[in-house]
């Protein structure tokens, strides 16, 4: 099962779209206002711009769910040992030649 992971840019971005099917809503409801965006949606070039925008809107919202995988040592391999192997880098107990075979184990490693 997959993370989903949420950044503050990604919260701006559903924030954004919760706002304007708020206004949507406003605007149905409202019979004024309905009328005046009636006007403009009626001429081609507002409706050609909004359903560009709408693209690009929905491909950003779509590229803002993320997904990461989880992390379980026991699964993935090398994962639990390049844990142990960067905690004794961070203590100074790897040297050079432990470094190199580390790096060759894991080459063909990739997340």
């Amino acid at each position: 099962m997959p993370l989903f992971v949420f950044l503050p840019t990604d919260a701006v971005m559903w924030l954004i779209t919760a706002v304007l099917i708020a206004s949507f809503i406003y605007v149905r409801r409202s019979p004024r206002t309905r009328e005046k965006w009636s006007r403009v949606f009626s001429r081609p070039i507002p409706q050609a711009s909004c359903v560009i925008l709408l693209v690009f809107f929905v491909l950003g919202l779509a590229d803002s769910i993320q997904a990461a995988a989880r992390v379980c040592p026991g699964r993935i391999p090398g994962v639990f040992r390049l844990h142990r192997v960067a905690t004794r880098q961070h203590r100074g107990e790897l040297d050079r030649r432990a470094r190199a075979e580390l790096l060759l184990s894991l080459r063909d490693y990739r997340v």
